[in-house]
């Protein structure tokens, strides 16, 4: 979807601030927050990119003054609710005991085989190379990405739309990480490395001999007749 999460491209958002030996949770409930996601991620009702389209759909204000974890947390909670997974009346429940007496103990369960599985399936999400899935492209052919605008959550960046590259390389057949409300799962799909020239996106400013190569989706690509 065409929304403020779109960053990418964008002027007037100030500079990005760099944190020198930057810690990878600031505070312990961000770490739980992740946790979270990946326990509750293969639930039934949840397919990909859902948690992702329950983000980018907050309100754009308190989006921009969150921060990136209180993003998470947010759209998290509402997409639990409206998958039916917690209640409205639960959450308001133990947000108020914690409002009245934040130092309560949090409730744990401790279960080091099903931690282990959620590393597990964490690692193998990000590394495993699934079917190759017939791929319409190979590397060097000319593509150009298609100019859509969904509704949903797609990994295609909005200022890459309608530009041409070049398969770098292909990675073999993935989930499809787009998410539309209400339609199906999409099947496996090849993924693609697509190299663009930064004059193509941003152009006859941009540097001439820089390149950027951008991971997507068959559905994201249409080909292009070489010359």
């Amino acid at each position: 979807m065409n929304g403020v999460h779109d960053m990418g491209g964008m002027q007037w958002y100030g500079p990005v601030e760099y944190e020198e030996n930057e810690p990878t949770f600031h505070e312990e409930w961000e770490a739980r927050m992740v946790a979270m996601r990946v326990v509750v991620g293969p639930k039934p009702g949840l397919r990909p990119g859902g948690f992702r389209y329950d983000t980018e759909i907050l309100d754009p204000v308190f989006y921009l003054g969150a921060k990136y974890y209180e993003r998470w947390l947010a759209g998290f909670q509402s997409g639990l609710i409206e998958r039916g997974i917690i209640t409205p009346e639960e959450l308001a429940e133990r947000i108020d005991l914690y409002s009245e007496d934040p130092a309560a103990p949090v409730p744990t369960r401790e279960d080091p085989e099903k931690a282990k599985d959620a590393v597990r399936r964490l690692t193998a999400r990000i590394d495993a190379k699934k079917e190759d899935g017939n791929p319409q492209y190979k590397v060097g052919d000319l593509v150009r990405t298609r100019n859509i605008h969904p509704k949903g959550h797609t990994r295609m960046p909005r200022y890459v739309r309608g530009k041409q590259g070049v398969i770098a390389r292909s990675y073999g057949a993935r989930d499809v990480l787009d998410f539309e409300p209400g339609d199906p799962i999409f099947p496996l799909q090849p993924v693609y490395s697509v190299k663009f020239t930064m004059r193509e996106l941003w152009g006859e400013t941009a540097e001439p001999a820089e390149f950027l190569y951008i991971d997507l989706w068959e559905q994201h690509l249409e080909p292009v007749e070489s010359k």
